[in-house]
């Protein structure tokens, strides 16, 4: 970046010729599915399903930037990432929803460029919620998931 005193110049970013969501989201959920939960693999659904199991998770539609001023304007986008755990008598689901939230977090941490598909995967939070199925109300996280694209 260059400053002539009235005008600051800068060279903008390569962008990629597409922007691959397709390809990401399939790489997100091979490595969600990678993850386990009380010793099973996390059930993982590439959309909001009609018909779940829980636990399970959930990856959500895509936000894309195509101009971040917070990455240097480069091409980022988020995906929320919903995490579902059953309901289990005599066990508080508080301890199921962080068991759930781990295993999301160290999928993460797993391949932090998803094999290349990315320069970054960040997870930014995750807010506790409720989701309705059935008659019941599950306990949940909506974890909010950067990509830094390029």
């Amino acid at each position: 970046m260059a400053s002539d005193g009235a005008r600051v110049t800068a060279t903008p970013a390569p962008c990629p010729t597409t922007l691959g969501l397709g390809a990401i989201r399939d790489k997100l959920a091979q490595i969600l599915a990678a993850s386990s939960f009380e010793g099973n693999a996390l059930r993982v659904n590439e959309w909001f399903a009609d018909v779940w199991t829980p636990p399970c998770a959930f990856i959500g539609a895509t936000e894309v930037l195509f101009h971040d001023f917070n990455y240097s304007g480069l091409i980022t986008a988020t995906v929320r990432v919903r995490l579902v755990v059953p309901i289990a008598a005599k066990r508080p689901a508080q301890t199921d929803l962080e068991t759930i939230l781990d295993a999301y977090y160290g999928a993460l941490q797993s391949d932090t460029t998803l094999s290349g598909l990315v320069k970054q995967i960040i997870a930014v939070d995750a807010l506790p919620i409720l989701v309705p199925h059935g008659n019941q109300d599950l306990p949940a996280y909506e974890c909010e998931t950067k990509l830094i694209i390029g």
